[in-house]
């Protein structure tokens, strides 16, 4: 929840994270659970010069959600979550 938006390419939904948190939990699920297929790309950035991690999701409209927790260590993080679905798609 929260966070800010841009747009362009897919919506883009990020959140900086402080760095006394160690650790964030990510839920994830298509808006229009077991009908509706979602995909998107989530990537967790630190600093210019550091390696970023990236996990690529992708449901065929299950009903249960994609959970799963990324360590957060140090300052300066930020999570990104990409939409890459879209309308054209199709379900």
């Amino acid at each position: 929840q929260g966070g800010s938006t841009t747009g362009g390419g897919g919506a883009i939904k990020y959140w900086a994270i402080p760095e006394n948190v160690q650790s964030v939990q990510v839920l994830a699920w298509s808006i229009d659970v077991s009908k509706k297929s979602f995909r998107c790309k989530i990537e967790l950035l630190q600093g210019p010069d550091n390696k970023k991690q990236e996990y690529m999701l992708q449901c065929g409209g299950g009903s249960q959600p994609y959970h799963g927790v990324i360590q957060t260590p140090g300052e300066g993080c930020v999570l990104w979550i990409r939409n890459l679905k879209f309308l054209e798609d199709g379900l």
